[in-house]
Formats: C-alpha cells, structure tokens, sequence
C-alpha cells in the first residue's frame, strides 16, 4: 500500500493510501458539479463522502495532482477540477491551492476581489472542459447522481412555487433550439431543456 509523501499528495490509486482512494471517491462527486456548473462546499462535499471537511486537502491534492499527470499523459492542460471545492465563509478554495496554481507575484498583495477573479476564470475552464466523463472512465470511476445526497439539498428541494407558465417553457424550447441566442456556440450537440442542478433549482 502507497504511503503519503510529506507535503505531496500522490495520484488517485484504488489501492493506495486511504486519501487516494478517496480521491477517487470525490471525482465523480466533483464532475458532477462540474457538469452543473456549481460549486460545492467543503463542508457539504466532506458530508457527501462521509468524512471530515479537514482532512479534504489531501483528497483534493490527490484529486489535482492526478489530473496534472493525466493532462500530460493527454498532451493538454486539463482544468483543476478540485478548485470547485469551496470555503463557506470565503466563498474561495483554499488558499494553499490557490497559491499552488497562481503565480505568488500575480497574488502579492491580492485583494479578495482579485482572487475571485483568479478563481472564477479557472472555474469558466473546468465549466467548459468537454472531456470530464472521459476522466472518469481513465479512473475506473462512474458518473455520481446528478443531485447531491445532502439533507440541506433536499430540504432545499422541498421549496417551491408551483408550475411555470407556458411562456416560461416556450422560452426554454426556444433557447434549447436555438443556443446561440445567448451566445452559446451553435456548434453544441446536446441541450437538456429541464436540468436539476445540485442546488436543487
């Protein structure tokens, strides 16, 4: 069984130590949200994995480091999955990860403005990154269900305000037809006109 190396996460291994399997446990977690387009707590994904919130830095060190190697296996820049992974109060990944990706010269100094800015253009990339199932399929691991097992979703779930109008699903049809109304490429192949995101919405 691979042991940790001090201040290295090594790569996903089913085999490994506990944090590389569980790395493997939090992709399909994390490319389901990547696929929503959302971010999740740390809080809430550790829930999900049923696992302390402290010990995820490993985790997600394992989880990024992995991609890096694939990525050089693929000869290209695969996004940093992991920086979905988000503090509750800061609403930002952690700021060892943030320092590992960034330039320190860019972030000397950074406001916290400017390190949302940072991370919300390396959130844009994992959003828009088309091979994610192929990532998982490399892994051995299978796409996680669409909603997140928290009660906060499903609580979040419970509230509504009744059906739409047929306005409202005329809109949506029209979009689905037509993506680049809102700039979308026309070249998309699939659109999913009703898509429940882990926010329950």
């Amino acid at each position: 069984m691979a042991s940790k190396t001090p201040g290295v996460a090594r790569p996903i291994d089913a085999n490994g130590a506990k944090y590389q399997r569980q790395a493997l446990g939090a992709l399909p977690l994390l490319v389901r949200q990547a696929h929503a387009a959302q971010t999740i707590y740390y809080g809430d994904l550790a829930l999900e994995m049923d696992m302390r919130p402290r010990n995820l830095g490993w985790v997600l060190g394992s989880v990024g480091n992995s991609l890096v190697a694939l990525g050089k296996r693929w000869h290209e820049d695969i996004p940093p999955l992991q920086a979905l992974a988000i503090n509750r109060h800061e609403q930002l990944p952690g700021s060892g990860f943030i320092h590992e990706l960034v330039d320190p010269v860019i972030l000397a100094g950074a406001s916290k403005r400017t390190r949302k800015q940072v991370v919300a253009a390396m959130l844009a990339q994992v959003y828009a990154y088309p091979r994610w199932n192929q990532v998982l399929a490399h892994f051995g691991a299978k796409p996680a269900p669409r909603e997140m097992a928290t009660s906060l979703v499903r609580d979040a779930i419970s509230f509504g305000t009744g059906g739409e109008s047929q306005a409202h699903k005329a809109l949506k049809q029209y979009v689905a037809s037509h993506p680049s109304s809102v700039g979308v490429n026309a070249r998309v192949l699939e659109s999913i006109v009703e898509y429940r995101l882990p926010s329950g919405d």
